[in-house]
């Protein structure tokens, strides 16, 4: 008869038992880990795209306003005062036939979407709807109920309930190639 040899299950049992409680110890670490815990980490600044409560510097938003009203003089008065906020003008101001019953229609492509809601915090009350301007330019329809452009302190208030943010301004474009 072969001799039987002997077998010791004590050593493997004790490394099975190390081998799991090490195990246990890593995934309850894993599991509990706090957001402190990568709260540290600095995220690594990217050339992201705009967010989207964040809307440009008015120098940076170009537009065409016309009078939809039978009132003469309406798009003139309105296009200085946007013009007096830093806004670009597209052209001289103009007059449309069909008359806009409210205050304004402020019409934009939809990637002008930010640039339209700027334009609204300085006609409250305006309808924002998306169109077909030329891209990169705001049309400003304005209606029977139109008063007066806000004042830019006023527009900043409207920003701030309307929870937007304005845009940094372009310093130069040694800015730009640095990096954005």
């Amino acid at each position: 008869m072969a001799a039987q040899s002997a077998r010791r299950p004590l050593p493997a049992l004790a490394f099975l038992l190390g081998l799991s409680l090490l195990t246990a110890l890593v995934w309850w670490r894993v599991i509990h880990r706090s957001a402190s815990d990568t709260a540290g980490a600095s995220p690594t600044p990217t050339c992201a795209p705009a967010k989207p409560n964040v809307v440009p510097q008015p120098a940076t938003v170009t537009l065409q306003v016309r009078n939809s009203t039978t009132r003469v003089g309406l798009a003139a008065r309105a296009s200085k005062a946007l013009s007096a906020a830093n806004f670009k003008m597209a052209g001289p101001p103009d007059n449309v036939a069909p008359v806009v019953p409210g205050v304004a229609v402020i019409k934009y492509v939809q990637t002008d979407e930010a640039a339209a809601k700027l334009v609204a915090t300085y006609i409250p009350g305006a309808t924002l709807t998306v169109a077909t301007p030329s891209a990169g330019q705001v049309e400003i329809d304005l209606g029977t109920k139109f008063v007066a452009v806000s004042s830019s302190a006023n527009a900043a208030k409207a920003l701030k309930a309307a929870n937007l943010t304005l845009a940094p301004p372009v310093v130069s474009a040694e800015t730009t190639a640095a990096g954005c």
